[in-house]
């Protein structure tokens, strides 16, 4: 894959021709758009059309456009302030009898689970964070039979905290759990974890900086992606982006990384992705993606090298799954394996 941050392009960050700030994120509203312009535009492209959450697409809905109208500035700073409270060391499972293929597991089943359930990609990713903190404050030492009843309480609080209707405790038992532990068992579990990270739930994810940032592009460059009639690409853009957010929950090692950090690396792999295999037809689109994420490098402030080995990373990491999904899901014959059959059956239904 031809690599987008390659030393010359790293380059480019410095010596960046003056851009228009109207055109990308961190304005509230184009300058010459009224607010009410910009509703009417995104109900006439049906952008944010509830048909389309129906059929599980990764789309923005109505009430979260609002929030984002509303409040997107103050959610990107406090996303930067949460990113660096919750950073956990990479030695987290260290300490404990549970090895990095055990967790794999866990995500992989946490995966199917809300994949089944149809929640929100923000759930899993709270719900693998709240795992993990666990394992890495609490006291005990933990064996690998563990993980699976801090698992079910993980999903269920995540559930709660972000579900608008969270998931009942006689179906994490029952359907999630199999009976395997009791209610009372998985109460207890809940309480220890909230005792435990004492309440601190919340972290900014790689999901929430993507939407912030997808959100931003399209309302910024409103003007731009219809002249192109790109809408499509974007939304493609944005799933595959989603699709990687997901495939790096998998190895515990980006755990210790600043998520915006991650996020940019995915959105530079996933605009290679896109070019690599011919889904950008307009040249002019294409130069003003490769723009945003160089401006969104040089407002956040990272050097381009940093970006470029993350990028490296998880492209290393997960070559063969970006680029041959398909053969991945005819390998599993649709089973669970220790892999992600489970994101290759994600993808194959939103992106191919």
């Amino acid at each position: 894959m031809n690599i987008l941050l390659n030393k010359q392009s790293c380059q480019k960050i410095n010596a960046c021709k003056e851009i228009n700030s109207g055109d990308y994120i961190l304005k509230k509203y184009p300058k010459d758009s009224p607010n009410e312009k910009l509703c009417q535009f995104f109900q006439e492209k049906k952008l944010l059309n509830e048909e389309v959450i129906k059929n599980n697409k990764y789309y923005l809905s109505r009430e979260r456009a609002l929030m984002f109208d509303k409040y997107g500035k103050d959610m990107f700073e406090l996303n930067k302030n949460f990113e660096i409270k919750f950073l956990i060391p990479i030695s987290f499972l260290d300490r404990h009898s549970l090895t990095p293929e055990a967790r794999e597991k866990m995500v992989d089943w946490m995966v199917e689970v809300f994949s089944v359930n149809i929640s929100e990609p923000g759930t899993l990713e709270l719900a693998v964070h709240i795992m993990d903190a666990y394992i890495f404050n609490t006291e005990k030492t933990l064996k690998v039979s563990d993980i699976h009843l801090i698992g079910l309480a993980s999903i269920y609080l995540a559930s709660k905290m972000e579900e608008k209707v969270p998931m009942r405790l006689t179906h994490v038992v029952t359907n999630l759990g199999k009976n395997t532990f009791t209610k009372d068992e998985i109460i207890e579990m809940e309480k220890d974890i909230v005792k435990t990270i004492e309440f601190d739930f919340f972290t900014a994810g790689n999901y929430d900086y993507l939407m912030v940032f997808f959100y931003d592009l399209k309302v910024n460059n409103a003007h731009l992606l219809n002249k192109y009639d790109s809408n499509s690409i974007v939304d493609k853009y944005m799933n595959f982006c989603i699709f990687l957010s997901k495939l790096v929950l998998y190895n515990h090692e980006f755990v210790t990384y600043r998520t915006s950090l991650v996020s940019l690396a995915i959105l530079s792999l996933g605009f290679d992705f896109l070019k690599e295999n011919d889904l950008i037809k307009n040249t002019d689109l294409r130069h003003l993606f490769r723009d945003w994420i160089f401006y969104l490098m040089n407002e956040m402030k990272y050097d381009p090298d940093a970006v470029r080995y993350m990028y490296q990373r998880i492209y290393e990491l997960y070559k063969f799954d970006i680029e041959e999904p398909q053969k991945a899901l005819e390998e599993s014959d649709g089973k669970n394996c220790d892999e992600i059959t489970n994101l290759c059956k994600l993808y194959h239904e939103y992106m191919l």
